[in-house]
């Protein structure tokens, strides 16, 4: 009888796989590794390739032979519906069992071996929670399965030999030894003291993470990677020719990135300037990953690069299954969710992303080995890093860090760039473009204009311009300030005042985001207000922009929103800020640090009234966030106090903590209670469907986007101190969908704005 290995459910049927068939799924994509991007990890390891290889075969092959346990056998024939009998003892999980057969005196002499102990043991997280004499009994039913094993082994020509009993208290303790330190959270430091004079640290995290993939994609019954794409730039430039009709070429700034290939480069660039071109000239022939801080944004970033390689990019965030599905005609649903799987599995040659995905692993929970082995041979592309908390900005430096250690290749590009990240990384091999003249050169378009007061008072100023045929964005810090605006000006004003911000049920959102983008064609005047989702996330250009003062960074990227791709040839003004603003604070709840948007307000001072250049915005920043400038302000404390503790070593238990950690946040989805009345039998219909497993996957999972439609995103906190009730969605088992009884309506989203007033009322993306 052949040893099982899984369950596999196909529609209403569940199929078993033998240990043979998923092992053998391991090898293949071993090879395709191999293929693929072998000589790049091989680089990365900088030591004997034939070793290495050796070292993933076995860690291939020995990974899941604790699954030849009576009680992991009994599991699956009882999953599969057989009546069998329970085994007695205690059940130990697989991997750990798994170490047992490296004891085979064949394998027991490798050189790599404690490496090999170590990826085979931990391939799963797993509780330590049996004693010596349990996994001596397991070692018993083990034993009469040995002929089996050698069997399979030996087809694929690997030799197990005679297992000394006597070794399997050392090969107990030293299991056990490595969980304390790696499980339990110890600082990092304590793990690398380990391996030490054992085996270099890289050859650690690329054999336990590349485990990761090989098995994760098994699973999943797909590539660990699919065909890399060579010389992207080759393909940008002949996707951009068919689109104008006539031969394209590059920028002089874009050719910077084909002439820095290969380099860990820091670079500034004005809006516009091409920036997305100039990294795939750099990342070329990689395999590479770009990521964006806001979900909006990645999609964004996604539709744009798949337009250039169409079906090679990946998607990856929280909401990715359902952005698949959402830009999915039906014949092609099938092709998208294969796509999904692959983004999944970190398969694809491209990988857009928010950098929550990449860089919990600085975190070092168990399992940070899979992200961390494939950026070692990856080229990563942090894009806007100026749009992160300084907690999670701390993290994003540290974790790029680590990444550029192992061999990884790291391109950070921004508008409006830090210069204090640049001296964070001078030690770790960083270059920096700074691109003076594509600032001094750039078209002119922008004359701020500060102003007393706060948006409660724009009302005349707002009808001033109408009466000049103005566009006009009004962008707040809070979403509400953005409502309190929004009523003081519907109807009070020349022209159609709409409102958008975060806080709108998804399909209210995805209505008012199409009509931001089409009016802003119109000839008319319209006000729209919103929030700093407009500068996160839309692509537009309107005529003025009148804001609350922010942080200086902020304000930039504000101002980019309009005469975004037209020159400015006025005189008068076309940037209102209002000095005045909500949001603004010390405390861990603010939106802006007061200390920032002083500095801002402060340098602004110069400018206001006059042309202010793209080059004068940049020798600002530089100015404003410098170390010297910033040290001492409570954005940089925390961005400082993050960095250290990762350097000594902190560390978290699992990738859901470093998760929250990371972002900081803890967002919940919400149905309006009066949404849910009125569309009650509309979400108890795909309720029903997503949790029928009987139906197709895509099914259940275009079910549960139309239930998400019905949802927005509010952060948990933001409810605190607030009388409102918080309830699970009626008959939905699963987690994270819940009804709440604050109002809604889709001219103001959730909320009335009267309960909006302190600066926990933050925008979220």
């Amino acid at each position: 009888m052949k040893l099982l290995a899984k369950v596999i459910k196909k529609g209403e049927r569940e199929l078993s796989q033998t240990l043979e068939e998923h092992t053998g799924a391991l090898l293949k994509n071993l090879e395709i590794l191999k293929k693929f991007y072998g000589n790049e990890i091989e680089e990365v390891l900088n030591s004997e390739p034939k070793e290495f290889w050796e070292l993933l075969k076995k860690s291939a092959l020995y990974h899941d032979l604790g699954k030849a346990s009576a009680h992991f056998q009994y599991k699956i024939k009882r999953a599969l519906g057989q009546k069998v009998r329970n085994p007695e003892g205690k059940e130990i999980p697989h991997n750990y069992l798994s170490s047992i057969f490296l004891l085979g005196e064949n394998v027991f002499s490798f050189k790599l071996w404690d490496v090999l102990l170590f990826a085979v043991s931990f391939h799963h997280e797993r509780e330590f929670k049996f004693s010596f004499s349990d996994f001596l009994e397991s070692y018993k039913d083990l034993k009469t399965k040995i002929p089996q094993v050698e069997k399979f082994l030996r087809e694929q020509g690997e030799e197990l030999g005679k297992i000394e009993e006597g070794a399997l208290e050392d090969v107990y303790k030293s299991v056990e030894e490595l969980y304390n330190i790696y499980s339990s959270g110890a600082p990092y430091s304590q793990f690398r003291k380990y391996w030490k004079n054992i085996a270099p640290i890289k050859t650690v995290i690329l054999t336990k993470g590349l485990l990761h993939r090989l098995d994760h994609s098994a699973s999943a019954g797909v590539p660990v990677e699919t065909e890399p794409l060579k010389e992207k730039d080759k393909t940008v430039i002949e996707v951009l020719s068919k689109k104008l009709g006539k031969p394209a070429e590059f920028k002089p700034f874009q050719l910077k990135g084909r002439e820095s290939s290969g380099k860990n480069l820091i670079v500034s660039a004005p809006t516009g300037s091409g920036k997305t071109e100039f990294a795939l000239n750099w990342a070329r022939n990689s395999k590479t990953f770009y990521t964006l801080p806001i979900r909006t944004s990645v999609n964004a970033m996604f539709k744009r690069l798949s337009n250039y390689f169409p079906g090679k990019v990946a998607l990856l965030h929280g909401e990715a299954a359902a952005e698949y599905l959402l830009n999915s005609e039906d014949e092609g649903l099938e092709a998208n969710f294969l796509q999904y799987n692959l983004s999944l599995q970190l398969s694809m040659p491209i990988t857009v992303s928010t950098a929550d995905q990449l860089f919990t692993s600085v975190f070092k929970y168990p399992g940070f080995e899979k992200l961390y082995s494939t950026l070692s041979y990856s080229a990563t592309v942090i894009d806007e890093p100026q749009g992160y908390s300084p907690d999670t900005l701390a993290f994003i430096v540290q974790g790029v860090r680590e990444v550029t250690e192992l061999g990884g290749k790291v391109c950070i590009m921004s508008a409006t760039l830090f210069p204090f990240i640049q001296e964070e990384l001078e030690d770790s091999g960083f270059e920096v473009l700074e691109n003076r003249e594509l600032y001094e050169d750039y078209p002119r378009k922008h004359v701020p204009e500060l102003v007393e007061g706060s948006l409660l008072e724009s009302l005349n100023l707002v009808n001033q311009l109408i009466d000049r045929e103005k566009r006009i964005l009004i962008i707040a810090n809070t979403v509400g300030r953005a409502k309190e605006v929004y009523k003081l000006l519907k109807g009070r004003v020349g022209a159609p005042v709409k409102l958008l911000h975060s806080r709108f049920i998804q399909k209210d959102r995805l209505r008012l985001e199409s009509e931001i983008y089409e009016d802003q064609e119109r000839e008319e005047p319209v006000v729209w207000i919103t929030t700093q989702l407009a500068e996160a996330s839309l692509d537009i250009d309107y005529d003025v922009l009148i804001t609350e003062s922010s942080s200086f960074d902020s304000l930039v990227q504000r101002m980019g929103r309009i005469y975004r791709k037209r020159t400015y040839k006025g005189q008068e003004p076309n940037v209102y800020i209002y000095r005045e603003a909500s949001g603004v604070g010390t405390g861990d709840n603010a939106v802006y640090h007061r200390d920032l948007v002083e500095a801002a307000i402060s340098a602004l001072e110069n400018f206001s009234g006059r042309e202010f250049r793209e080059i004068e915005k940049f020798e600002v920043m530089r100015e404003l966030y410098s170390t010297s400038k910033i040290r001492g302000t409570s954005f940089y404390e925390k961005f400082s106090q993050n960095v250290d503790l990762l350097k000594n070593g902190f560390r978290l238990k699992s990738n859901r903590e470093a998760q929250k950690i990371f972002r900081k946040i803890t967002n919940i989805s919400v149905i309006p209670w009066e949404i849910y009345k009125r569309f009650q039998k509309e979400i108890e219909t795909y309720i029903n469907t997503v949790q029928d497993y009987s139906r197709d996957r895509q099914e259940r999972l275009r079910a549960l986007y139309s239930l998400k439609s019905f949802s927005a995103s509010i952060l948990l906190f933001s409810l605190r101190n607030k009388k409102v009730s918080l309830s699970k969605l009626p008959g939905f088992k699963k987690h994270g969908l819940f009804i709440v009884d604050i109002p809604y309506s889709s001219e103001l989203g959730l909320g009335n704005g009267s309960e909006e007033k302190n600066s926990e009322d933050r925008e979220f993306f």
